[in-house]
């Protein structure tokens, strides 16, 4: 049996790298091969959508030479952990009619944000449109954001009319989907990233070339950091004696990591600061003390139904700045409670896998 999976192909996102690796582990337990079909958003440039299919657009040798180092890393782990189709799709055609050449027997969309109509990549081609009913299934999907615009709304509902078994990552995405549609199967279900325990992340930790201070923490902030935020995570770090690696900030040595290295830097972390979901989860994996910050975008949406549905589902309130106040640490990086909670969902996750594949299988 072979799988495809539809995701956003990002090469300067490191959560979404490692949402589409996870998802790929995942579904070889059920398929013979996996395969994430290579796309990106149309541009209106002839010349510019000329260059972006080119194959070396994806060589990390001309990146890294061109000093795009961020992205040569991410190129370099899609090339050693992704497998990759050979055909190549735009994913923001409307109305799209492409039949991939890479035939699979499924299709899944999903995770991250593939669904948020705020990304210029969104069209039909992100609710597996090219595909039957029968072998569309979406795993964790998001919208991204908790009301979606009305002049998105009816792209939507065409997209998700066209869908099998249905699983969404927030419970806002559910209420999206009913309020939308007549369709009352949706389910919630953790990100991909959460079904792989520490161990079999830590097969594909890679150690930064740059020295590590003795003690760190962890800076990772997607948003707009203000300087009462920074002042109050500077000082909290400098009351645990820890020198800080700001992975966000271009004078770092760590600024241009892959996704490897990104995981070997949490796990080795005192503590992590950060208004990220993925830097979020994989604290929270690998059991490192965790300050929760809402992010703040340009366009002010929050992005917060991801991390409030993470906080809400395994107890992490504790780790949450409330108003920016850092919160006490001493207990911080417990999360007995919250694992208790996540083997539940685990088990969720796979019946609704369950449910999908094993019949076929037999």
């Amino acid at each position: 049996m072979k799988i495809g999976i539809v995701t956003i192909c990002d090469t300067d996102n490191l959560g979404n790298r490692l949402q589409n690796y996870a998802l790929q582990c995942v579904l070889l337990k059920y398929a013979d091969e996996v395969i994430t079909l290579r796309n990106k958003p149309k541009l209106e440039s002839f010349q510019a959508n000329l260059r972006q299919c080119s194959p070396l657009a994806d060589s990390p040798a001309l990146n890294r030479i061109l000093g795009k180092k961020r992205k040569a890393k991410l190129l370099q782990f899609n090339r050693r952990y992704i497998h990759m189709s050979k055909g190549f799709y735009w994913c923001n055609v409307p109305n799209t009619t492409i039949i991939p050449s890479d035939r699979c027997d499924f299709y899944c969309a999903g995770s991250d944000q593939i669904w948020n109509p705020l990304f210029y990549r969104q069209g039909q081609f992100n609710y597996l449109g090219f595909s039957s009913r029968d072998s569309a299934f979406s795993y964790a999907a998001s919208f991204g954001i908790d009301h979606i615009p009305q002049q998105y709304q009816n792209d939507i509902r065409c997209g998700l009319a066209h869908m099998g078994k249905l699983s969404l990552r927030e419970t806002e995405g559910k209420d999206v989907v009913e309020m939308l549609t007549s369709r009352r199967d949706t389910q919630v279900l953790v990100d991909p990233t959460l079904l792989l325990d520490h161990d079999s992340w830590s097969h594909i930790f890679s150690q930064p070339s740059s020295p590590l201070p003795g003690q760190y923490s962890l800076l990772y902030f997607l948003g707009k950091v203000s300087p009462e935020r920074r002042s109050a995570v500077e000082q909290s770090a400098r009351m645990q004696g820890c020198e800080i690696i700001d992975l966000m900030d271009p004078a770092s040595p760590f600024y241009d990591i892959g996704p490897d290295e990104f995981l070997y830097l949490i796990d080795h972390a005192h503590t992590v600061y950060t208004d990220s979901f993925h830097g979020s989860v994989f604290s929270f994996l690998f059991h490192r003390p965790l300050v929760i910050f809402q992010r703040i975008s340009p366009n002010g949406d929050s992005m917060g139904s991801r991390l409030k549905t993470l906080v809400n589902t395994f107890h992490l309130e504790a780790c949450f700045a409330w108003d920016d106040q850092i919160p006490d640490l001493a207990e911080n990086g417990n999360y007995t409670e919250g694992f208790h909670v996540l083997y539940g969902c685990r088990n969720e996750a796979f019946a609704f896998f369950d449910d999908i594949f094993l019949d076929i299988r037999v």
